[in-house]
């Protein structure tokens, strides 16, 4: 059965209940994968073991979820290097076991046998975890505001979503950082976040599409290798430019109902951060519909190529400002 990452409780909460029996957590937002692992030790209050697929045998996989640790309590066994699923581990994930089963995965396909495995059984749980978006940093600073009794300004959150994206675990760290700075505060303003969030900690795609949607290849081509040398992955580069053209195209159909390009920009959800109002403002007034369109086409045609493609991710991205 499918669930997003932000309903973990939930799942920890049928895990704990006997209603799930096992969870595999999938995708290339590896602190995000980590993130959740985390919440169910501490909701469930279970001890956690994190072994290689690689280092034990089936036999062994089933005595450990069988059997309660030397302390005489229930554990969660993290399972990590599943390449390939056969009868043995099938039989394992249906089987109901004292101790839980987690699975962590990196991207997986949806051909990929333990993906539906997972999505097939009412009785298991799937997760998929990826990059997060502004939909997400949102969600997850209002359940922090909660959480903490706090109040926080529109700018002050704009802000927040606006800079935190990508992997959860640099997400969570910044707001456990700001929630420390503010503790004796009732409410959040953008001063706080300013003062508190680290300017370079969390990469922005703001530039890399600004010189992509300019046609700027040698600035573009060197904004891409300076992300790629920090680890950000090509499929986190494709989306961070389809979230853009995405934006170009809301905007452009604003326009067209008759708003005016600064109206339209105000109109976007999240709002285009006032560094770069200037430079959306030019893009949109430049581009028509047909042309984000086709774009966007580019964008999905990169992240099957990504996916499937033996040519090198960066040479990927690099040739697609070429087709424009």
């Amino acid at each position: 059965m499918k669930f997003y990452s932000s309903q973990f409780k939930d799942i920890a909460l049928k895990l704990k209940n006997g209603v799930i029996r096992s969870v595999l957590l999938y995708g290339p937002n590896s602190g995000l994968t980590h993130y959740i692992a985390n919440e169910f030790h501490k909701n469930l209050e279970y001890n956690k073991r994190l072994i290689s697929y690689k280092d034990i045998s089936a036999l062994e996989l089933r005595s450990l979820l069988s059997s309660a640790n030397l302390f005489g309590s229930n554990e969660i066994i993290f399972l990590r290097d599943v390449s390939a699923v056969n009868e043995d581990l099938k039989q394992i994930i249906k089987t109901k076991y004292d101790n839980l089963l987690v699975i962590l995965a990196d991207e997986l396909p949806p051909s990929s046998v333990l993906r539906k495995l997972y999505e097939a059984d009412s009785d298991l749980a799937v997760v998929p975890c990826y990059d997060d978006d502004a939909k997400s940093v949102e969600i997850l600073v209002k359940q922090y505001c909660a959480e903490f009794k706090k109040k926080i300004s529109y700018d002050a959150l704009s802000y927040l979503v606006k800079r935190l994206n990508g992997d959860r675990m640099i997400v969570v760290n910044e707001l456990e950082k700001l929630f420390l700075y503010i503790a004796e505060k009732h409410e959040i303003f953008l001063d706080d976040v300013m003062q508190v969030i680290s300017e370079n900690i969390v990469p922005e795609p703001d530039m890399l599409c600004i010189y992509f949607f300019n046609k700027d290849i040698i600035n573009y081509t060197a904004e891409l290798r300076k992300l790629m040398e920090e680890n950000i992955s090509a499929v986190w580069v494709a989306r961070a430019i389809g979230r853009y053209a995405a934006n170009i195209y809301i905007a452009k159909c604003y326009m067209i109902d008759g708003a005016s390009a600064e109206d339209a920009m105000k109109m976007l959800v999240p709002p285009v951060f006032f560094k770069y109002t200037t430079s959306f403002k030019a893009i949109i007034t430049k581009y028509d519909i047909a042309q984000i369109k086709y774009i966007m086409i580019l964008l999905h045609n990169l992240e099957v190529d990504l996916k499937y493609s033996v040519i090198d991710s960066r040479i990927l991205c690099e040739n697609l400002i070429m087709q424009l």
